[in-house]
């Protein structure tokens, strides 16, 4: 799943605050013309950040810290240095996520 069961509810209203994606009269969810775009932009980076491994990956850490098999010590390094090497490799091909956007909206920046 994308989170727990606490958190889920509030992922879909960030997701529909955000307008990545609508939800049509059957309550099924479709993404929109700017979550597409960003999809698409952030997977041409080498990041599937819509799929669920980061976030499960570091819940699965922070519930071994939880059960007691690991200090928050060992776990909290190694994810800040993920989260930061993403954060590098976005920003410095940050024109990547430009032309996914501008593939599917006209007139941007007009």
């Amino acid at each position: 799943g994308i989170g727990t069961d606490a958190t889920i509810a509030q992922h879909i209203t960030t997701i529909m605050d955000r307008k990545y994606a609508e939800k049509d009269g059957n309550q099924r969810f479709h993404p929109t013309k700017l979550g597409i775009a960003l999809v698409e932009g952030y997977n041409s980076m080498g990041y599937q950040l819509n799929k669920p491994d980061l976030r499960r990956e570091m819940e699965s850490e922070c519930n071994a810290v939880a059960a007691g098999r690991k200090t928050r010590d060992q776990i909290l390094g190694p994810i800040l240095s993920k989260m930061l090497e993403c954060f590098k490799i976005v920003n410095a091909e940050v024109h990547k996520l430009d032309e996914a956007v501008a593939g599917h909206f006209n007139n941007l920046g007009s």
